[in-house]
């Protein structure tokens, strides 16, 4: 055997050290295919299934606007889930108006039923430039979708065909397009919805021929309420108001009362009016939505102030007064619309029952603290008054023994301490009256 030739040993490394290579080779194969094509793949696959969801977000959306314009021209003051036919009415036009054909979810006999005004529809969408456009941006969007599964343009296609009877030059969409397009038709929709919700947004008009009649009528509440709290609060001690009260005197001896009755229903008033405006401009879901959301947290609220109202009543009746006056606009919430619903235009009703309840309430409820207090300050001989008069040498009474209640023009009236009886002196037996530290002379 020569000493070149390969021995048995030899042939058997040789072997070895090529199967070595092999297994190793066969490995990195794996290992590149287990870590870098699949990713590759499985990053590819992600990205086209975004992608064709992109686009066929974009396309409802377009489908959506379709339908939002024929809305505008033909019911301009329906938003969606108002009315539930003119909604499918027009989703079968605008799917048509697309070639989509009729839409699974639509009863036939609906549509058969409805034949002639999706004719209307599908006629008035062919006059509008806006639809015509929104009909090619949707074709366009399907042509995209078809390269996108197919990873090749597919030419032609019935949507292509659909563009060629539309008589439009293509316009084609790609992936790069597709956020400008969508923030465009969602600036469309609110545009719309904008305008049709001004459309039926509630106004409130007042003609000019309504103020007079309106300040006759305000100039008789105050006069009225002024003679309501007077006679309450010194009737409560046994004075008769009309023997010493003009007319002015009325208004004049409760005007901060009056004017805090005023000022307690300007708030609701105000609130009531956005909020009737604000509601006007919602859709039947969105107010459901709404009555749902907002319906535990104002029964939670009522109940709140219900039980702070018993509970200061028993345990410190001096801040009963505030929590019912809560309760009065809670209490006028809920009686004015009652009140309303007999009425032929319920809302300027509704909202006056509401003005009237609060402003009534609170007048009342600030009487009733007025005699409340000075009840209290009677049973206390040691409390304090916030108002003191100096009298004149001639006064029959003394000072100390009264407490202050009102005054008018002509009279000054008091509760006699001991008797707890009404005091009324003319004005020429007051010398001063002490509001706190300030001296008011007469």
């Amino acid at each position: 055997m020569s000493e070149l030739e390969p021995t048995d040993s030899n042939k058997t490394r040789g072997t070895q050290t090529i199967g070595l290579f092999g297994r190793i080779q066969r490995k990195l194969q794996y290992a590149t295919l287990l870590w870098v094509y699949l990713p590759f793949l499985r990053l590819r696959y992600t990205i086209e299934r975004r992608q064709l969801r992109s686009v066929r977000k974009v396309r409802i959306r377009a489908l959506v606007v379709l339908m939002y314009e024929l809305r505008l021209r033909k019911y301009p003051t329906l938003l969606p889930t108002d009315d539930e036919t003119v909604d499918d009415m027009l989703f079968v036009a605008a799917a048509e108006l697309c070639d989509q054909g009729t839409p699974s979810d639509v009863d036939a006999a609906f549509i058969a039923s409805h034949r002639s005004e999706l004719d209307t529809l599908i006629q008035l969408a062919n006059e509008i430039p806006a639809c015509k456009a929104l009909r090619v941006t949707y074709y366009e969007l399907q042509i995209l979708t078809t390269a996108l599964i197919a990873q090749a343009a597919i030419h032609p296609t019935p949507y292509v065909a659909a563009l060629e009877k539309l008589g439009v030059q293509r316009a084609p969409i790609s992936v790069k397009d597709l956020y400008k397009i969508d923030k465009g038709l969602v600036r469309r929709i609110r545009s719309i919805r904008d305008e049709i919700e001004s459309a039926r947004a509630i106004r409130f008009d007042i003609p000019l021929d309504v103020w007079g009649p309106a300040l006759s009528i305000g100039s008789t509440l105050f006069l009225v309420s002024g003679y309501l709290y007077n006679a309450y609060v010194l009737g409560s001690f046994g004075i008769q108001v009309n023997h010493y009260f003009g007319l002015t005197d009325y208004v004049a001896a409760s005007i901060e009362n009056i004017r805090f009755a005023a000022f307690a229903t300007i708030g609701p008033l105000i609130g009531a009016l956005s909020g009737s405006v604000r509601l006007s401009r919602m859709s039947s879901s969105e107010l459901r939505r709404e009555t749902r959301i907002n319906t535990p947290f104002y029964y939670i609220f009522a109940a709140t102030f219900a039980f702070g109202a018993a509970f200061f009543f028993i345990a410190d009746r001096e801040h009963f007064f505030d929590a019912a006056l809560i309760l009065s606009i809670i209490l006028a919430i809920e009686v004015s619309p009652a009140i309303a619903k007999h009425f032929r235009n319920p809302i300027p009703i509704s909202l006056a029952a509401a003005v009237l309840i609060i402003y009534a309430s609170t007048l009342a409820l600030g009487a009733m603290k007025a005699v409340y207090m000075t009840e209290k300050l009677l049973d206390d001989p040691k409390g304090s008054q916030k108002v003191r008069v100096i009298m004149d040498e001639k006064a029959p009474v003394n000072a100390n023994s009264l407490v202050f209640l009102s005054a008018n023009s002509s009279y000054y009236f008091f509760v006699d301490r001991t008797s707890r009886a009404g005091v009324v002196l003319p004005k020429d037996l007051v010398k001063a009256v002490i509001h706190s530290n300030a001296q008011i002379d007469h």
